[in-house]
């Protein structure tokens, strides 16, 4: 994770998700466009932990169909298999 040296692996419980997540910019999440990036800046939300303190409901109000994703990722929710950037060559 972000709070590792370069090569070694920063492990999170299960129980510290949604604490560690809190900090981070929600410019970390690939899904949000400039337009989704806008309308958070305009509703003060800047951080994971900004989106943690909204219900459901109400991100559904701002985000649509968006909301449960958005909701779930900053709690640490992911469902989505790991996609690799670059393919390694051997």
């Amino acid at each position: 994770a972000m709070q590792s040296e370069p090569g070694r692996l920063y492990v999170v419980s299960q129980n510290d998700q949604a604490s560690f997540l809190e900090p981070l910019s929600i410019l970390l999440l690939e899904f949000v466009d400039a337009d989704m990036r806008r309308r958070m800046k305009d509703l003060g939300i800047y951080t994971l932990g900004d989106i943690q303190k909204i219900p459901v409901i109400d991100l559904e109000k701002q985000f649509g169909y968006r909301a449960q994703r958005l909701s779930r990722l900053a709690f640490g929710i992911d469902t989505d298999f790991v996609k690799a950037k670059w393919l390694r060559w051997k």
